[in-house]
């Protein structure tokens, strides 16, 4: 066989673990290597809502734990979790109506989210001085994520009829 002498371009592809803007010092993976990668992090819904999750975990931290609050806390990062858990593992068996069900799970814990987040807000737990900016943003991307799924959910069920 002959070598044209051109060398094999290999392409680098970004791989990202959150909706924020690639940083310079994110890790890179060649082309041929991303099928390694977990295809539910390159999701821009999965992203929204583990950036929502992080930032739910920092806002908590401001709350003292008590058995009140000690239980909202745990219902909120709960609920949170299972948004991105569920798109996670659903996307791991991408096969229509598998991974529909997970995803409609994940509208179900954001709904159950955006509810223990009104709680929060409406409370004024312990009349702790928590940055209320950062509460309205989570509660603004959780709404978001619910739409993004639910969009996700009619486009899937729609090809899956058109299919048939």
């Amino acid at each position: 066989m002959k070598s044209t002498g051109k060398a094999k371009r290999k392409t680098r592809v970004e791989i990202r673990y959150s909706s924020q803007p690639a940083q310079e010092d994110e890790k890179w993976l060649l082309k041929e290597e991303a099928h390694l990668f977990p295809a539910y992090r390159n999701l821009k819904v999965w992203g929204k809502a583990h950036d929502n999750l992080l930032d739910i975990i920092n806002l908590l931290k401001a709350i003292p734990d008590n058995s009140v609050t000690g239980r909202i806390k745990d219902q909120i990062i709960g609920a949170a979790s299972s948004v991105g858990a569920n798109i996670a593992e659903g996307s791991g068996i991408y096969r229509g109506k598998r991974f529909v069900g997970h995803l409609e799970i994940a509208v179900d814990s954001a709904c159950e989210t955006d509810n223990w987040l009104q709680v929060l807000k409406d409370s004024r737990i312990g009349n702790v001085d928590f940055d209320k900016a950062l509460l309205e943003s989570i509660i603004q991307r959780n709404c978001e994520v619910i739409k993004m799924l639910l969009g996700l959910i009619q486009s899937i069920e729609k090809k899956r009829a058109s299919a048939l």
